[in-house]
């Protein structure tokens, strides 16, 4: 296997832990407290170049038993099995252990986006936001400058020692984090590198490869010649299946071919000059779009690509319809295995991420530790900013770290050669219990929130435990780090106005009529219009708005 961007996010805690104890080896977590040291505010402060206030020595809980209130989605994983996330014993034990209560307003699954929206324009804000607020038009700048958040960068070095050791010691996830102005608006969730960046990517049946006497694909002409194979022997199938875009954000057809052909599964994206274009106007995606037409013309491609929802999708896999797609090893290739259980024929397995050329590693198509997972935001109406930052940190110590990620010693997990390791309990639950549903009950890992943390890629390497998702995610991790996905950028006011503006028929025009071209009712002859059409729309203009973000982001 080739080399791979991974993290030890468990040791550089432990020894954050222990130099700010002043010991020569890390502590145990200890059930009773848990303390900061200003030696790791220092550290941070050296490091971000903030030097506006000194943390003090701190023990939890914090005094008071102050009562905050939270808004933010109740996690799908959650949500089958418990009413809120009040509901569940690491919940319940975060609130003993810092001493801090948090009232919980979770909209009604589908509703979050229309409920957050609603919350803004009510300006009556509870303390704490859970959501993806960097992704918000106009970023947590809009949302600071609305009136909405607050600046965490000055209470952050008197308040949470915890994370910001962390930041000194991860200055490249620092760096995504804060704006252009060196500011923090948000508590993040992160990804602690590893085989948690490579949780997605292309499945396909192993038992129809194996029928046909077929190698897993992993050149653009290997997956020719295998869905081509696929739809001789199963002529009323349609082999591959996925969507170009879904709302707004890449579909599976993006994700799993774009970055073959040199561009972005987005739209956007940053070459190894430090260069930014805008994908559709390249080579690379007509070739791309050519290929889908290709297929779509032959009966590779599901027929009913522009129209498919996920549940389509879903049945399409595990009724055996299609047999290749792209998706997560959970809710995707774990899914479809489960649904099958009584098919002793059905197998998925998961491929790298194809290439034109043998040997080769996509580009572009890695995220990032930082982004697309909810953060945690401080509003203005919050009175007690130190007992929310308190709570929050405790997330990022070696205490926190350890109880967020695996739950509770000796019932949940126990410690094998002096790693961590899920107990029976949840891999195996005695009464038949999911592991999303009893996992969950002891550990947020999975949940991505309502505390924010860093995940251990360890808990993925178990969580995954199908070997089916294991052999997944060797593959999926064949795949460039250096060269990512367009990272979180900050925009102006003026610019993020521009921008929207701009992309609001852009975005719309791309879509509409790359589906054109990939059913054919557009000729690939009329490209240069399109290209040109695109840039009439004000492309220019984009591009020089998201290089300006993407210089500012790199000075950072």
């Amino acid at each position: 296997m080739k080399t791979k961007r991974s993290v030890s996010i468990l040791l550089a805690i432990a020894m954050l832990a222990s130099a700010a104890s002043g010991c020569s080896s890390a502590p145990e977590a200890s059930s009773s407290e848990a303390s900061s040291s200003a030696s790791a505010s220092e550290a941070s402060s050296e490091s971000s170049g903030e030097s506006s206030g000194e943390a003090e020595e701190f023990t939890y809980p914090v005094e008071g038993n102050p009562v905050l209130t939270y808004f933010g989605k109740l996690h799908s994983k959650v949500s089958k099995d418990y009413s809120s996330y009040a509901d569940l014993e690491v919940v319940q034990w975060w609130f003993e252990k810092t001493g801090v209560t948090l009232e919980f307003e979770t909209p009604p699954s589908g509703m979050e986006e229309e409920q957050y929206n609603i919350l803004l324009a009510s300006g009556d804000y509870p303390d704490l936001i859970n959501y993806d607020l960097v992704g918000q038009p106009g970023g947590t700048q809009k949302l600071y400058n609305d009136g909405v958040l607050i600046d965490l960068t000055d209470d952050m070095q008197k308040y949470m020692p915890n994370l910001l050791a962390y930041y000194a010691e991860n200055t490249d996830i620092e760096r995504m984090v804060k704006d252009d102005d060196g500011r923090f608006f948000v508590i993040p969730f992160l990804k602690g590198g590893g085989v948690l960046l490579a949780t997605t990517g292309p499945m396909i049946r192993k038992d129809i490869l194996d029928e046909l006497g077929l190698e897993p694909p992993e050149t653009i002409d290997e997956w020719d010649a295998v869905l081509a194979a696929m739809k001789e022997a199963y002529p009323d199938s349609y082999p591959l299946t996925g969507r170009l875009r879904s709302s707004n954000t890449p579909g599976e057809l993006s994700n799993l071919f774009q970055p073959a052909f040199g561009v972005s599964n987005d739209f956007w994206y940053e070459d190894t000059e430090g260069v930014v274009h805008f994908a559709p106007q390249e080579d690379g995606y007509k070739e791309f779009l050519m290929k889908l037409n290709e297929w779509y013309t032959k009966g590779y491609l599901d027929a009913n690509f522009a129209t498919l929802d996920q549940q389509t999708l879903d049945n399409n896999m595990s009724s055996g319809r299609s047999f290749a797609t792209f998706g997560a090893g959970s809710s995707g290739l774990g899914a479809y295995m489960t649904a099958n259980q009584d098919n002793p024929d059905f197998e998925l397995m998961g491929v790298k991420l194809p290439t034109i050329n043998e040997g080769e590693l996509a580009m572009y198509a890695t995220e990032y530790e930082f982004g697309g997972n909810p953060q945690l935001g401080i509003t203005t109406a919050c009175e007690n900013v130190e007992a929310a930052m308190r709570m929050y940190d405790f997330g990022f110590s070696e205490e926190g770290y350890m109880r967020f990620n695996w739950g509770e010693e000796g019932v949940s997990y126990t410690m094998v050669d002096g790693k961590p390791q899920y107990t029976d309990l949840i891999l195996n639950n005695p009464d038949g219990l999911s592991v999303d549903a009893i996992l969950a009950n002891y550990a947020l890992t999975a949940i991505k929130g309502p505390a924010m943390l860093v995940q251990d890629p360890d808990y993925m390497l178990q969580y995954y435990n199908m070997p089916q998702q294991q052999q997944a995610m060797e593959a999926w991790e064949e795949k460039d780090y250096e060269n990512r996905q367009f990272p979180v950028v900050s925009y102006t006011s003026e610019e993020s106005q521009n921008l929207t503006a701009i992309l609001a028929d852009l975005d719309t025009y791309v879509e509409q009529t790359a589906m054109k071209f990939i059913i054919g009712s557009e000729s690939f002859d009329n490209w240069d219009s399109f290209v040109d059409t695109c840039s009439n729309m004000g492309v220019a203009d984009a591009l020089a708005i998201q290089q300006a973000a993407v210089d500012r982001y790199n000075a950072r």
